[in-house]
């Protein structure tokens, strides 16, 4: 869609940014082809998903991914990830779709653990957290581990690892996010989004590329996952 958009602000102004009015366009697709759960407003100017409101022309914007989205009003507890109430939401809908396939999809649920809490992570978020979401990333993407055996070398390190160091997050931590995933049709091709969305986030992490890989490999040593 992007290639399609304008290039040049015209005679009406500069162009809002592209990446949010395809959200928005996106999002108006998303919640008026599900009647089950969202339908539009009389109005037009607000579509109602459940008992949330939101008006697509007030952006909420995720401290985190920096994912914007329509403001839906809604308020959260969480206090694992630095992330909008709104790309929370979409998070847990990932989770839910994974769950409801798990033949194909439980593979791959660590991944979007992995790689969602790479993209939302604060001055308070414990190292333990960050350096999961990382090492799990660089055993699936650089050593061809799935999600699950990951998961498992999570577990082990968990209980052999007495501490961990902290890792600063770059300034943009990948332009693929939770939202692309969710944007799936298929089985299919949520797979194909969450290994492009969880190598977009594992490229935004360069900097700390060897510092994971040799903590990670040093960590485990000859320790291998199940078959």
């Amino acid at each position: 869609m992007e290639p399609l958009l304008p290039r040049n602000p015209g005679r009406g102004g500069r162009w809002a940014d592209h990446r949010r009015t395809i959200n928005r366009v996106l999002w108006r697709t998303r919640t008026t082809r599900e009647p089950s759960t969202s339908r539009p407003s009389r109005s037009g100017s607000a579509t109602r998903f459940g008992d949330q409101e939101h008006n697509l022309n007030r952006m909420s914007v995720c401290p985190g991914c920096r994912l914007e989205l329509p403001d839906e009003r809604r308020t959260s507890n969480e206090t694992r990830y630095n992330a909008s109430p709104e790309c929370l939401r979409l998070s847990g809908e990932v989770a839910a779709f994974n769950h409801a396939h798990p033949a194909r999809l439980a593979i791959w649920h660590q991944t979007c653990v992995d790689a969602y809490g790479a993209q939302h992570v604060s001055a308070g978020t414990k190292p333990i957290a960050v350096a999961f979401a990382l090492n799990g990333l660089y055993l699936v993407f650089e050593r061809g581990f799935t999600g699950l055996q990951a998961r498992n070398a999570h577990g082990y390190l968990a209980n052999t690892v007495p501490s961990w160091p902290r890792f600063t997050p770059p300034d943009n931590v990948g332009k693929v996010t939770v939202f692309d995933v969710t944007m799936a049709s298929s089985v299919g091709e949520h797979i194909d989004l969450v290994q492009t969305w969880g190598r977009s986030v594992w490229a935004a992490w360069s900097h700390v590329h060897n510092e994971i890989a040799t903590m990670t490999d040093a960590q485990l040593g000859s320790w291998h996952p199940h078959s």
